[in-house]
């Protein structure tokens, strides 16, 4: 059986791209990143002692860097990357414990993570960008703009808090060992 690609069911570029069998069934069959347009399939860079995954669409457009939410990765953004890789130019990147990034092991904050994100901003020679992030990426997004807020030209902040966690919840993060 041949699959052919279905129109208009998800964005144009995804990484998720319906099919439809010679029968009509629609299926999924999941396609590398770099054929929505990434640079290169496995880009890292040395930042603060780590070595941190990302991926970035490249153009000339204004830089966006998008942050993860807690155990999420990189490819959580993959539908706002194919909407937005025609006017904006998008790096993705998994954060130090999560997705394709290599971990020391070592404790950090969210702070040291602010510190990563800025770093993967430098890495291409970005001086100033939109920086956003879900839940766990939005608390180091927010640190980004404290740290540097000259370099941030705006914040995309989603299901994210600027205050502290309720005390009765972070037993449940400590069992996630």
């Amino acid at each position: 059986m041949h699959s052919q690609p279905a129109t208009g069911v998800h964005a144009s570029g995804s990484k998720i791209a319906d099919t439809l069998e010679s029968v009509e069934e629609p299926s999924f069959a999941i396609v590398p990143c770099w054929s929505i347009g990434y640079r290169s399939p496995m880009p890292h860079a040395d930042v603060n002692g780590q070595r941190i995954y990302f991926e970035d669409t490249g153009g000339d457009g204004p830089p966006v860097i998008l942050a993860h939410g807690f155990l999420m990765d990189h490819e959580m953004f993959v539908h706002q990357v194919a909407a937005l890789r025609d006017r904006y130019r998008v790096i993705t990147w998994d954060e130090r414990g999560f997705g394709l990034t290599d971990y020391d092991g070592e404790p950090f904050s969210y702070w040291d993570s602010a510190a990563d994100c800025l770093g993967l901003l430098d890495h291409p020679g970005i001086d100033r960008a939109v920086v956003g992030g879900m839940s766990q990426g939005g608390f180091l997004s927010l640190r980004v703009a404290l740290t540097a807020p000259a370099r941030v030209r705006a914040l995309i902040l989603l299901d994210t808090q600027a205050g502290v966690d309720d005390p009765d919840v972070a037993p449940s993060y400590w069992q996630m060992n």
